[in-house]
Formats: C-alpha cells, sequence, structure tokens
C-alpha cells in the first residue's frame, strides 16, 4: 500500500474561537479516514491519500460523533 498523509486542525463555531467537539470530520469520496473532534475540537485525519486535491468536511446530518447537526 501507498504511505498516506495526515491532515489535522481545530473546528470551530462562526466566532473563529469557540471550539466544537464531538463534531464528524471526513474527507467527501475517501473512504475510512474520518473521525471525531476532542474536547478541544481538534482532530486528525490519518491514511490521507497523497498528491490529491481533498475537500474536508465536518457536522451535517451526518454527524456520528454526537455533536450539534447545526454546522
Amino acid at each position: 500500500l501507498d504511505p498516506g498523509g495526515t491532515i489535522s486542525g481545530t473546528v470551530y463555531e462562526a466566532d473563529g474561537v469557540t471550539p466544537l467537539l464531538n463534531m464528524g470530520v471526513d474527507i467527501i469520496n475517501v473512504w475510512g479516514v474520518g473521525t471525531c473532534t476532542d474536547q478541544n475540537g481538534y482532530y486528525t485525519l490519518y491514511n490521507v491519500p497523497l498528491n490529491a486535491s481533498l475537500t474536508v468536511t465536518t457536522g451535517g446530518n451526518g454527524n456520528w460523533c454526537g455533536g450539534s447537526r447545526d454546522y
């Protein structure tokens, strides 16, 4: 298998200050790399395809981590 990269960051409310916990973070059309944000809104996605254009998403109706679906 080809090695994968990582993407990490923090998910915030619209104010840009308040972190959002328990938010699902996924990459569109990439299976098996989703995760949940921690209590500080932080996440890390592993095994991310290299040299590809990717779209990272969070929240919504598919929020399987238990956080708000309002984002």
